[in-house]
């Protein structure tokens, strides 16, 4: 599961070199930016999958993925590589926000460890939120903001960016705990 996460690190990277070539360049980088959203929300979408344990939150993943989908392919079709598409952005952290909230509500009621911040998993789940939970009022009103504001909000973009880094660092670099998970009852 660190794997997708890993592989989905690599692909940000790659497409956001290109983004940033496209755009020294002076040309629209919107669609590679558009298309990334959607992996993303697809990789985040089978990380969490693999983590949550009840049927109800995996049927809950496959119709947020499947909705966010249907919708990007929707929006892509009309403004594809003219324009970011926000709303996939925000959809997307509406998914984050909602299956982190699950995943921490079965790690109250059901914990694999005593610990949990000895697992990856946490490390990934808790970086994407602040991300998500940082960054989405910025890029829901982003396209009200003139290109100066823009400017200056995405600085706060990048300091969230960066503190979502570092905790898939964290997760990436942990030893992995060789023993067999344990179900943790509070009593």
């Amino acid at each position: 599961m660190i794997r997708v996460i890993l592989l989905l690190v690599l692909i940000g990277f790659f497409i956001d070199t290109i983004s940033v070539y496209l755009y020294t360049h002076g040309k629209n980088s919107s669609g590679w930016t558009n298309t990334f959203t959607l992996i993303e929300t697809l990789f985040i979408s089978y990380f969490f999958r693999t983590i949550l344990h009840s049927a109800f939150a995996k049927k809950l993943v496959a119709f947020l993925a499947l909705g966010a989908s249907i919708i990007w392919g929707i929006l892509f079709l009309q403004k594809g590589n003219t324009s970011y598409l926000e709303l996939c952005i925000n959809i997307e952290f509406i998914i984050i926000l909602l299956l982190s909230i699950c995943y921490f509500y079965e790690q109250i009621k059901k914990p694999d460890s005593p610990f949990i911040y000895i697992q990856p998993r946490f490390w990934v789940v808790v970086g994407y939120l602040l991300y998500s939970a940082g960054t989405f009022f910025l890029f829901l009103y982003l396209s009200s903001l003139n290109k100066d504001d823009q400017k200056k909000y995405f600085i706060l973009n990048s300091i969230f960016l960066i503190v979502k880094t570092i905790f898939l660092s964290i997760a990436v670099i942990m030893k992995k705990q060789k023993s067999v998970p344990q179900k943790f009852q509070l009593h």
